[in-house]
């Protein structure tokens, strides 16, 4: 688990994203959908400087919500990749 930052622990967990996807042979531009959980919806601005920094051109679906449920961390993501075989 990453602490820090809303900024820290959202590179953080989209490098962890990035690595599993490398495990597959996919890469951030293969994600077609990301839904994030936020302890606190005043980091959105944060989060979302960082977001763009990794998805400069992405074409994707996006939900961002605040969820209370959230503990001993700022932030949870998970992604949806689509990577056709052979490309």
């Amino acid at each position: 688990m990453i602490s820090g930052t809303i900024e820290d622990e959202t590179r953080g967990t989209i490098e962890a994203i990035r690595r599993i996807l490398a495990e597959e042979g996919a890469t951030l531009s293969d994600v077609v959908r990301v839904t994030t959980y936020l302890g606190d919806a005043r980091d959105f601005g944060r989060y979302n400087r960082v977001f763009g920094e990794h998805f400069k051109d992405a074409v994707l679906a996006r939900t961002t919500v605040e969820a209370r449920a959230v503990i001993n961390t700022k932030i949870e993501m998970d992604a949806i990749a689509y990577k056709p075989r052979g490309g």
